[in-house]
């Protein structure tokens, strides 16, 4: 289903700075989301992101289930540049976490994010990771539209452990990026 025009009261596209409205496909989770965006010929995909709730009525921001194309202009770090005392805020799904994650990381799976942006703190930057940096991209730029600073770990889990940072398992299990 695709929107022409119009939002639901409350609700506000979430466009990036210096792009225009793109497509916007409403589906009930992100991963089918995505999937239904990759599988569009001729569509831009080099992300897709959310539509968020008006935050200023409730107190936090929501994610929606629709999503948007838009460009590659995402504010991104290396992962071996994020600093140890960093914020870092893990949106991979429960089993991908379960198998290793950062050390004093802080996991919100993406598709819980809506609920619980709350607790993602506004007064310091905020780096986004999940396991090849497309997701975190995502939610990087909907928490900067949304009045966060926030920067996407470029190349996610899979270059955190490439550029030699620890990852750890709460299992005691040897960790693994899955």
């Amino acid at each position: 289903m695709f929107f022409a025009s119009g939002d639901p009261e409350g609700w506000t596209d979430v466009v990036a700075e210096g792009w225009s409205a793109g497509l916007l496909v409403a589906c009930s989770e992100p991963q089918a989301a995505s999937d239904r965006i990759m599988a569009s010929p001729g569509v831009v995909k080099r992300s897709v992101r959310y539509r968020m709730r008006d935050s200023t009525q409730v107190g936090s921001a929501r994610f929606h289930g629709g999503v948007m194309i838009f460009g590659d202009d995402v504010p991104a770090v290396d992962a071996k540049d994020v600093p140890q005392d960093a914020y870092l805020l893990d949106v991979r799904e429960q089993e991908e976490w379960d198998a290793g994650h950062a050390p004093g990381a802080v996991h919100i799976s993406m598709g819980r994010l809506s609920d619980r942006a709350g607790e993602v703190p506004r007064d310091q930057e905020v780096y986004v990771v999940c396991r090849s940096g497309q997701r975190s991209a995502q939610v990087t730029v909907a928490l900067n539209q949304a009045g966060w600073l926030a920067k996407n770990v470029d190349g996610g889990m899979k270059r955190w452990v490439e550029a030699g940072r620890p990852i750890e398992t709460d299992s005691g299990a040897p960790p693994y990026i899955a």
